[in-house]
């Protein structure tokens, strides 16, 4: 258990490991507002199918009330270390104290890094990039190998679609106009085949461009 001193009390936060049903999860991916795909519960299973991780699904807990979650990827290597993936997490349920967000990141680096418990941890946190938040990785002895940058953007489809259009970088706007003047027809699919064409193609791209 770590605690946490504040002003008034000593607040107490708690990690509970896969404890958490499927449907629970769903509910606090949706609470969470801006969540993400690598913290699906889908996402984890279709690791630990394909390339072998396993699974361990974690629920962060104030004074016994959940506030946050996490799904974390793990693997030995040469049976001497456990390597633990956290990527974009974890995620809050409701908004917290930034002291609190910084505290549970402590909490779970100390629960699974430590090169003298044999515990490697990578990490990618789910965090507004700013001086701040660099600051605090820093202090919690977190530190960033790979210098390439990741970004998510964020589009709000509840507005109108005028106003979505309008929102656009110009090439891209003109780029839309010129795809909707061809009359195009869009297939909808959930099958299988519809699938691996897709995958294809993106794959054939991908090779075109060196990616």
């Amino acid at each position: 258990i770590f605690s946490i001193q504040t002003k008034y009390r000593k607040e107490i936060i708690q990690l509970s490991w896969n404890t958490c049903s499927y449907d629970q999860w769903q509910n606090w991916m949706t609470k969470a507002g801006r969540s993400n795909r690598l913290q699906l519960w889908e996402y984890g299973q279709a690791k630990s199918k394909v390339e072998g991780w396993s699974v361990k699904r974690c629920t962060i807990l104030l004074e016994n009330k959940p506030i946050a979650f996490v799904q974390v990827l793990q693997k030995k290597i040469a049976k001497l270390f456990t390597v633990s993936r956290i990527n974009q997490g974890p995620l809050f349920i409701e908004e917290c104290d930034p002291e609190i967000q910084k505290k549970v990141l402590s909490k779970i680096s100390n629960e699974l890094a430590g090169i003298f418990k044999r515990k490697i941890l990578s990490i990618r946190p789910e965090m507004f990039l700013s001086g701040e938040s660099i600051f605090w990785l820093d202090e919690l002895g977190i530190r960033q190998f790979d210098h390439s940058s990741w970004e998510s953007v964020w589009v709000d489809l509840s507005n109108e679609t005028e106003y979505l259009r309008q929102r656009l970088d110009v090439k891209w706007r003109n780029m839309l106009s010129s795809a909707e003047r061809k009359d195009l027809t869009l297939d909808v699919s959930t099958g299988k085949e519809a699938f691996d064409w897709i995958l294809t193609r993106c794959n054939d791209m991908m090779l075109k461009r060196g990616l």
